[in-house]
């Protein structure tokens, strides 16, 4: 792992996007870009979203997360978030990212 130094209040580290660090980050409220097409269905573009929580509801694993475009909070599949942000990386050819911060307690909704 590679980090960067910035500022005293600012880190950056280099790592893959996975589902598995965003699991990791959860409490920390996430945002990340993904490929908008998998929410809208019409164009392939960037989109960033925050993650709010995961939950599971029968046999599905659900993030819920905040979605900037319509200022609504939305659920997607856990497979649905995979593919979305693949597709970043893969079809849009561009380096997914995630934003944390720190003392962040609570969203209300």
């Amino acid at each position: 792992m590679q980090y960067l130094k910035l500022d005293d209040k600012i880190k950056t580290k280099v790592e893959k996007i996975t589902l598995e660090l965003i699991d990791e980050n959860i409490n920390n409220f996430p945002i990340i870009n993904i490929d908008a097409f998998l929410m809208f269905k019409v164009y392939h573009y960037p989109h960033f979203i925050t993650i709010l929580s995961k939950e599971k509801k029968g046999n599905k694993e659900l993030y819920k997360v905040y979605d900037t475009w319509d200022g609504k909070i939305k659920e997607m599949q856990k497979e649905e978030l995979q593919k979305a942000i693949d597709s970043f990386r893969n079809y849009l050819k561009m380096c997914p990212q995630m934003i944390r911060t720190k003392h962040l307690n609570s969203i209300s909704e």
